[in-house]
C-alpha cells in the first residue's frame, strides 16, 4: 500500500499502543514492533509515514511508522533525564 501522513494522537507506553490519524482524519491503531527505529516507543504529536496493514480484527493498522524529520522526539522527555 501507498504511504501515508498522520500524527500519532494516542500512546499507552505501559502497553505499546498507540494511535496515529492520518490527513482525512482516519485513526489506525499500531503496537510498538511496527516503530521503524527500534525504540518502541514514541510520543502523541509526532508527525509520521506509515503504511497499512490488515490486522487481527479485520481493521487496518498502522505498521512501518517513521518519525519525519523535525518532528517530535521518539523519546518522551522524561526518559532523557538522569536520575
Amino acid at each position: 500500500m501507498a504511504a501515508r501522513f498522520g500524527t500519532v494522537t494516542e500512546w499507552d507506553d505501559p502497553r505499546g499502543i498507540g494511535a496515529v490519524t492520518d490527513a482525512a482524519g482516519t485513526r489506525y491503531g499500531f503496537h510498538c514492533t511496527a516503530l521503524t527505529d527500534g525504540s518502541r516507543t514514541t510520543t502523541v504529536g509526532a508527525a509520521v509515514v506509515f503504511t497499512l496493514r490488515a490486522g487481527p480484527l479485520g481493521e487496518f493498522e498502522a505498521t512501518g511508522i517513521s518519525l519525519l524529520p523535525g518532528s517530535a522526539p521518539t523519546t518522551p522527555p522524561e526518559a532523557n533525564q538522569e536520575s
